[in-house]
């Protein structure tokens, strides 16, 4: 159960992270059109969503990886194999 509530959690904030996105590049940045502020808060603007984006990207990642309980083996040892096949299939 856990493990759901995790998921659940990290999609929230997959959303609420695309939604600023969207808030800063659709609704911020156009107050500032036509000012002299325009270029140097373009910049500004474009770094946060790269930093939104790159933050996503970690979001999504855990969002597929798997629960920690299925990381182990029955013997409670780390399962490499496991790993690897997750890991590759990231890729």
């Amino acid at each position: 159960m856990p493990s759901h509530g995790t998921k659940i959690f990290q999609v929230i904030l997959l959303i609420i992270t695309f939604i600023i996105i969207g808030y800063l590049w659709f609704i911020f940045l156009p107050q500032f059109e036509g000012k002299v502020e325009y270029p140097s808060m373009r910049i500004i603007v474009l770094l946060v969503i790269l930093l939104l984006i790159l933050a996503a990207g970690a979001q999504i990642i855990l969002l597929r990886r798997p629960p920690k309980y299925e990381e182990f083996n029955e013997f409670g040892q780390f399962d490499y194999k496991f790993y690897l096949n997750v890991t590759c299939s990231l890729l």
